[in-house]
């Protein structure tokens, strides 16, 4: 068994979507873990501007399958921050890389901190089951996946205003 494994302090995320951690990896057969927690604060704006909303969705990508969590900011009871844990398994017939990324739907920038890559080789790899949204376009899956959690986050997150940003 081989590990790869990437770390990274801290990332600040705008309003948007950016990669906070990359490991490259060879040919074979991989489980892969990925963790880390968003912060800010709300009440102050720091980093600017303050906002009621905040929060955002990980996605862990690697040889084309994924896995994705939203983590919402909860200004009402004081909770700034929350940590996501992922996890996927697949096979590379090549060099390939695992990329995790964040995407912030708020004008409220947060840090992405205590990034955490690990990419564990095995000897083999049997998965049974399937990811089951892979037929619908990809902006269409983030949009689905941003709804459903806002939904299961907060009562106090207005969805209509993620989907109608002008409105």
């Amino acid at each position: 068994m081989r590990a790869f494994y990437f770390a990274n302090p801290s990332a600040r995320v705008g309003e948007g979507k950016r990669e906070v951690g990359e490991l490259n990896v060879d040919a074979g057969s991989y489980v892969v873990f990925a963790k880390a927690n968003i912060g800010t604060n709300v009440a102050t704006g720091y980093p600017p501007p303050p906002s009621g909303d905040g929060g955002g969705l990980f996605e862990l990508q690697f040889a084309g399958h994924h896995d994705e969590t939203y983590v919402a900011i909860k200004p009402e009871s004081g909770e700034n921050q929350e940590t996501a844990s992922l996890m996927l398994a697949a096979d590379t017939e090549g060099p390939n890389r695992v990329r995790l990324q964040f995407l912030n739907p708020y004008p409220l920038p947060v840090w992405v901190n205590s990034i955490r890559i690990v990419a564990l080789q095995v000897d083999d790899l049997t998965s049974t089951g399937s990811e089951g949204e892979d037929e619908l376009p990809e902006d269409q899956r983030i949009s689905n996946l941003i709804r459903y959690g806002l939904a299961d986050a907060s009562a106090e997150v207005s969805i209509a205003k993620l989907l109608h940003p002008d409105g």
